[in-house]
């Protein structure tokens, strides 16, 4: 897998020293050649992760993770149109402008620790309105161990963008696949409602006309027997010849 072999080569290349700018030109070639990169990508991605930097266990891990993700956004961006390319790299430039401005007020002028790097994540929090935690993700990664020129700030206020905008979008788009999902399920199951409520109405329709059809037969039966019913003879009472008596 390739974030374990970048993780591999890191630590057998640049582990336990600080990384200069002689280092990153001699290994451009191995990092080209061990993770079939150019090499141009390869010498920025040395000089952007590992230049100026001690390379410890864990920070070879973390370098690693965000190399690989690096790529991973790289391919993405790949597959997407000319217009949605120019709209992210306006949101990210708009960004790193947001950025800049913040790290030159809290860390500009010195070599970034833990401490100030913890600080200047709290006022990034607020200002970005991102959430804390990955705001000092973000100041380790990129600033701690570092000093923290005018250039070195604009430097780094482009690579935050890039991850932060990287983040969120991939959140975005989890949302709305989602959403989509949540939709789909429901629309299937109020459509399962509709075809139940259907069935229940048209068994119910059958109910009553097979009663009503019922009562009818009945009704139509009670009404032959009646006619079948035999009349009473009621004898008539013979009439009496009143004869007229002769005056």
């Amino acid at each position: 897998m390739l974030r374990e072999r970048l993780y591999n080569l890191i630590c057998t290349t640049l582990q336990g020293d600080y990384v200069t700018y002689d280092d990153t030109s001699r290994l451009t070639s191995v990092f080209s050649e061990q993770l079939g990169l150019s090499q141009e990508l390869a010498s920025k991605l040395l000089n952007q992760y590992f230049r100026g930097r001690y390379i410890s266990g864990e920070t070879a891990r973390n370098l690693a993770n965000l190399i690989y993700e690096n790529l991973v956004q790289m391919n993405l961006d790949s597959q997407l149109d000319e217009y949605a390319r120019a709209l992210k790299k306006r949101r990210i430039d708009s960004l790193a402008r947001e950025i800049d401005s913040e790290l030159c007020r809290t860390i500009r002028g010195g070599y970034v620790s833990y401490t100030r790097a913890e600080r200047a994540a709290q006022s990034f929090s607020r200002t970005i309105k991102i959430p804390y935690e990955f705001a000092y993700r973000i100041m380790l990664d990129y600033a701690r161990g570092k000093y923290c020129s005018y250039d070195a700030a604009s430097y780094y206020s482009q690579m935050m963008a890039e991850r932060i905008i990287s983040k969120y979008e991939i959140i975005q788009i989890f949302k709305k696949e989602q959403y989509q999902e949540l939709s789909r399920l429901k629309k299937n199951k109020l459509l399962q409602e509709m075809k139940l409520t259907q069935r229940l109405k048209k068994k119910t329709r059958i109910a009553t006309a097979t009663f009503l059809k019922k009562k009818k037969n009945q009704k139509k039966k009670q009404k032959k027997k009646q006619r079948r019913k035999p009349k009473k003879n009621k004898r008539r009472k013979p009439k009496k010849n009143k004869r007229k008596k002769p005056k």
